[in-house]
């Protein structure tokens, strides 16, 4: 079976005329379910069927054409699905009514077959533009709001940044004293460290994945970025080194790696930390690495928490989105594995991530191998 050229509701309430349109659209490769009035087509719109397109009549018993428009207006979820009416309603003033409730087009029965298919491949085509064009605009808009508050975000920290080099946490009066000015360190290192996330996502977004596949970096080596990381304050978060249980299994493998050190090293980070968020109380995690194939090298990072539903599995890497919020209130933003993402991508790192043996959450990056 083909792949379906979308997804379309038929209300109609004339078994025969509904099942004849329901047979014709299949036949030209749309899926296809269907209401004999609007009750019923709330029902099944209700029941989680997401079409592109409604194609109903206008009268009908318990809730007509009109009504079902209206409803489906008042919903958000469904306010950007198209509509075409298909009714015996054919007078100027019946269109003309009809028109007045947005729809994409109003088909008079009997219709021929040609100028409904038509109708529907205008209407589903019109969709795909507005979505495509609303799609841009928000990436626009995205970047833009971004970029405005990275920049308004610099210059306060830049002041901290100058009033905190005036300090020495070592000559601090008193250990009151002392917390305090950690407490602003630390503060000042996360949003900064934000800031950088977001620039990052972005550049990752926009830049060709061509620039990042020049061999820089050997297997051996990524013990030292590991090291590196270990070293930042920032990484841990409101955890130090010392209270997290670091199980590294790394071989000695020479070959080159098709990756930009930078990027991997920030990749690798925001894994990790992610790893240490969702560990149980030994906060333990295991990272092993080795050559796969001749053109493979993978790195897995594990857990030791509870694991992911499949469904919060796919959704992690988006932006924005935070898994267990409610008892994960040390989170932040949650772009950090939406910066993985992008940056990933742009170094054709194959990432995914799913449950281990034991229940815990592992994630897998593929890295390139120069051949």
């Amino acid at each position: 079976m083909g792949t379906s050229k979308g997804k379309i509701l038929v209300v109609e309430d004339m078994h025969i005329q509904r099942e004849n349109l329901r047979q014709i659209l299949q036949l030209e490769g749309y899926t296809v379910e269907s209401g004999e009035n609007g009750l019923e087509a709330l029902e099944v719109l209700k029941g989680g069927y997401t079409p592109e397109l409604v194609i109903c009549d206008i009268m009908m018993p318990e809730m007509d054409g009109y009504q079902l428009r209206e409803a489906m207006r008042e919903n958000p979820e469904w306010r950007g699905m198209g509509f075409i009416f298909l009714s015996a309603k054919a007078s100027k003033e019946d269109i003309q009514a009809g028109k007045s409730y947005g729809v994409e087009e109003y088909l008079t029965k009997p219709v021929e077959i040609s100028a409904l298919i038509q109708a529907v491949e205008v209407s589903l085509n019109r969709l795909q533009e507005i979505r495509e064009f609303e799609k841009s605009r928000n990436e626009e808009l995205f970047r833009e709001l971004f970029t405005r508050v990275s920049h308004e975000m610099r210059t306060p920290l830049s002041i901290i940044t100058s009033g905190l080099s005036l300090f020495e946490l070592e000559s601090a009066t008193s250990p009151e004293i002392k917390q305090y000015l950690n407490y602003i360190v630390n503060g000042h290192d996360r949003i900064l460290a934000l800031v950088e996330k977001v620039r990052h996502m972005q550049e990752a977004r926009e830049a060709p994945a061509e620039d990042a596949l020049i061999p820089t970096i050997a297997a051996r080596d990524i013990q030292k970025l590991f090291k590196n990381i270990f070293e930042k304050r920032t990484f841990f978060g409101r955890f130090t080194e010392k209270d997290v249980d670091f199980d590294l299994h790394l071989t000695d493998e020479d070959r080159e790696l098709k990756v930009n050190v930078t990027e991997l090293e920030m990749i690798l980070e925001e894994v990790l930390e992610n790893a240490i968020k969702f560990s149980d109380s030994s906060r333990h995690v295991v990272v092993s690495g080795q050559l796969q194939d001749e053109d493979k090298y993978e790195l897995v990072v594990e857990d030791s928490g509870k694991g992911f539903p499949l469904e919060a599995a796919e959704a992690i890497f988006k932006p924005f989105y935070q898994y267990q919020r409610e008892v994960q209130e040390q989170q932040g933003m949650g772009v950090g594995l939406a910066v993985v993402k992008s940056l990933a991508q742009k170094n054709r790192i194959a990432l995914t991530v799913d449950n281990g043996p034991d229940k815990h959450g592992r994630f897998y990056l593929t890295i390139p191998v120069a051949t």
